[in-house]
């Protein structure tokens, strides 16, 4: 017999790391041989779905009367906790990503402290999610740790290139959290000057884009760097290939942090090896040692110690490959799930 779990999301438009997540949930319970999987989201045709609070209740009320487990897709959901316990669910879980528990307004950390702690357990992307999660009164006891994942079916057979010149690449978004201007400004120059060949490829788009172009003119680095903005997934794909290795220089912003660092595993999913800040949910996302290493966060100097030990040291991409799916792999992920969060019995 089947176990029944009911999810609700309203993380399933856009582009981000926590609809990434939602997307990648529900693609690993639906094809969960051992449950029977539901969902409550916002309808994507309509740009402001005031129906989906009505139906997220209505919903986890008939899926509790019927002693189903409910879990909810973020923090901002939590007042929904004690509604389905009233109407008898088996398990009310939820998890929690980084900025959804971080939002400093004061009304809004009133509630996750008052309803945070009565759900049955808590997933937390990553151990620093988890440290700010305890500080909400949430114990240690219900909290699992499970980070993000990879789909190992998503990955295509294709060998690295081999470049003759090191190639370094960042992926995200230009905001200041990710540190990309800094990395621009403080550590690429000396990189260059000690390693004249080398490149940065820079993808994604946002805020800080206007003052990383400035610093491209202001420090004469237009013939290394290309700064190639919103991409196709095919070309992502193919500059996931191309580079040497996988750059996350991230800074510590108040009130900002970073969850996880989906980026990283997709990139040493592929076997590129990662340098990266040694900051927040960063450090769950890469195994020192096997999927990358790190350096210091703000410390220039450190991160062009990281950066040319990896060039001199390469990672084999067959090792990083393997070591990321070892322990990314979100079928063995949603496992997990399944035994730590929601209590159902083996293979049910």
């Amino acid at each position: 017999m089947k176990e029944s779990l009911l999810y609700i999301t309203r993380k399933t438009k856009g582009i981000g790391g926590m609809q990434r997540l939602s997307h990648d949930f529900m693609r690993a319970a639906t094809s969960d041989e051992h449950c029977s999987f539901s969902v409550i989201h916002p309808y994507g045709w309509l740009p402001l779905d005031i129906t989906f609070p009505i139906r997220a209740i209505t919903a986890g009320a008939s899926h509790a009367l019927r002693r189903h487990t409910i879990h909810l897709g973020d923090a901002l959901l939590c007042p929904l906790i004690p509604v389905f316990h009233f109407f008898g669910a088996k398990r009310v879980t939820i998890t929690a990503c980084g900025l959804d528990v971080l939002f400093s307004n004061r009304f809004y950390q009133k509630i996750l402290i008052g309803f945070l702690s009565r759900a049955d357990a808590v997933v937390c992307i990553s151990a620093k999610t988890a440290e700010e999660v305890r500080k909400r009164g949430v114990p240690s006891a219900n909290i699992s740790v499970i980070p993000c994942g990879i789909h190992a079916n998503d990955l295509r057979a294709h060998d690295r290139h081999q470049n003759n010149t090191p190639v370094l690449l960042c992926l995200g978004r230009l905001v200041p959290r990710k540190g990309v201007a800094w990395f621009l400004e403080k550590v690429f120059p000396i990189l260059r000057q000690r390693h004249p060949t080398i490149g940065l490829h820079i993808i994604g788009d946002g805020s800080e884009r206007v003052q990383i172009e400035h610093l491209c003119d202001a420090l004469d680095l237009r013939s290394s760097v290309k700064i190639l903005g919103q991409v196709t997934d095919e070309e992502k794909e193919r500059a996931l290939v191309e580079a040497t290795l996988f750059i996350m220089p991230n800074i510590p912003v108040e009130h900002d942090m970073e969850g996880f660092g989906i980026v990283c595993i997709e990139a040493s999913a592929r076997g590129l090896p990662v340098v990266a800040a040694r900051l927040e949910g960063i450090k769950d996302a890469v195994i020192e040692g096997r999927t990358g290493t790190f350096f210091t966060p703000l410390d220039s100097m450190d991160a062009v110690r990281a950066i040319e030990q990896a060039l001199s040291h390469s990672l084999s991409p067959d090792s990083v490959r393997t070591a990321t799916l070892e322990h990314f792999d979100w079928k063995k992920l949603f496992d997990r799930y399944c035994t730590e969060v929601f209590a159902f019995s083996p293979h049910a």
